[in-house]
């Protein structure tokens, strides 16, 4: 079983994110405040399942700061599909569905309407071409180039064994 020891996600809408988490089994555990020179800067959100000490982080900037993070080219999903085809050794395919095929195709998986929403607004997002601008923010904050979705599935094939 893979286990994380902590994670972080920035979140513009603090109610909101913490009804996701809620949502799906997360409890809030303590909220702290940053305070730089006086200032409110962001507040840290710490979530975790319960029985476990794991937790999950989300971050508000309160100065409504958020980051456009990509690899280091442009991908459409028909992109992504043949790069993942060619690693995966055999086809894959990206399947374009109407907002309610997509709505209904996944509607046998339980999840509430609001997260198959999420889902479906996403991936038509995708599909528009939300994604494929390069950003330059992996090089600004860590200080190195974005690895292409090519060299993380040449580096961690395990990731392709459902396909296989």
């Amino acid at each position: 079983m893979t286990r994380y020891l902590h994670t972080m996600y920035r979140i513009t809408d603090p109610e909101r994110s913490r009804a996701f988490y809620e949502a799906l089994g997360l409890k809030l555990r303590r909220e702290s405040p940053i305070v730089r020179n006086g200032e409110l800067e962001a507040t840290n959100y710490f979530f975790g399942v319960p029985g476990q000490d794991e937790e999950l982080e989300l971050t508000f900037n309160h100065d409504g700061r958020t980051y456009d993070v990509t690899g280091p080219e442009a991908l459409s999903l028909d992109a992504a599909a043949a790069i993942v085809s060619e690693a995966a050794g055999r086809e894959v395919v990206y399947e374009r569905e109407t907002l309610e095929q997509a709505r209904e195709s996944r509607r046998p998986s339980g999840a509430p309407d609001w997260e198959i929403e999420g889902w479906v607004t996403s991936y038509a997002a995708l599909d528009a071409g939300a994604l494929e601008r390069p950003s330059d923010t992996v090089q600004e904050i860590l200080g190195r180039p974005p690895r292409s979705l090519a060299d993380v599935l040449r580096e961690h094939p395990e990731r392709l064994d459902h396909l296989r």
